[in-house]
Order: C-alpha cells, then sequence, then structure tokens
C-alpha cells in the first residue's frame, strides 16, 4: 500500500536527524510526532545540572 511509505521515510529522516542532533550535543535526542507528522516534541536527555547547563550553552540561550 503506497499510503505506507511516507511515514517510513519519515522515520528513517527522524532517525538520521536524532542522531546528527545526538553526536553534536553529545547525548541522546528524540522526535516524537503526532500520526500526522505535522507536531511533536524534540527531547534531549541531560544527566546532572552541569550536563544540562552545558546543552543550554550549546544551544545558544543564555541564563
Amino acid at each position: 500500500m503506497t499510503g505506507d511509505a511516507p511515514p517510513a521515510q519519515r522515520s528513517a529522516v527522524h532517525a538520521d536527524l536524532e542522531r546528527r542532533l545526538g553526536e553534536h550535543l553529545g547525548t541522546r535526542v528524540r522526535i516524537v510526532t503526532d500520526r500526522a507528522g505535522t507536531k511533536g516534541r524534540l527531547m534531549i536527555d541531560f544527566y546532572g545540572l552541569d550536563h544540562f547547563d552545558g546543552l543550554v550553552k550549546m544551544l545558544g540561550v543564555q541564563e
């Protein structure tokens, strides 16, 4: 069924983006979308306050 191909392709794109973001940030990154793939969340893991502060700085956000 051709309707199944776009979600699989979207998943491959998300998996690649998760991998690249994770390598850049040095931590696990997950992309979760709704069924339509139009809304979702970008989740970035951190393992302590120092790690969190480092991620915030890497993202260019000033405290």
